[in-house]
């Protein structure tokens, strides 16, 4: 199981780390296949229509990649919510009385505060309408022109 948490040399995957409290090596919650499926997930090439990517059919990558680090951690703290709340099915283990209530909720608490954050961030996205099949052609040579260039 792998596990890295190095801020220079994996940036972004040390910060989703620290969001989900994920910072000790010792005994990682995650590895980091793990969490760099979280980026991946909530990223925009996940979420990018291929029309924009393919305006032209050619196989071209998405222009701009986004991360949201919020996300990603958001989706973390979810993930490990939803296996507090399995694991409270098992409420007592001998003489012990098990109450993975409380920390499922704090995690759900903790991750709806970082959507929140992330959505209130100020980004935003552009959407192109076309109405016929002349706008349509029209969007795609621009958009050919803002991939390649004039």
């Amino acid at each position: 199981m792998s596990f890295t948490y190095n801020f220079t040399t994996q940036p972004l995957l040390s910060q989703v780390r620290l969001l989900m409290m994920d910072t000790d090596s010792s005994a990682p919650i995650f590895d980091d296949d793990e969490v760099n499926q979280f980026i991946q997930m909530t990223s925009s090439q996940a979420i990018y229509q291929s029309g924009q990517a393919n305006p032209t059919g050619n196989s071209v990558s998405a222009p701009v990649q986004v991360y949201s680090w919020y996300q990603a951690a958001a989706l973390g703290l979810q993930t490990m919510a939803a296996n507090k709340a399995y694991l409270a099915s098992i409420s007592k283990i001998l003489d012990v009385t098990l109450d993975a209530s409380k920390s499922q909720k704090a995690l759900s608490a903790m991750a709806e505060a970082y959507l929140k954050r992330d959505d209130n961030s100020g980004a935003f996205a552009v959407a192109e309408w076309v109405n016929d099949e002349f706008s349509a052609r029209e969007r795609v040579y621009k958009q050919f022109l803002r991939l390649y260039g004039s």
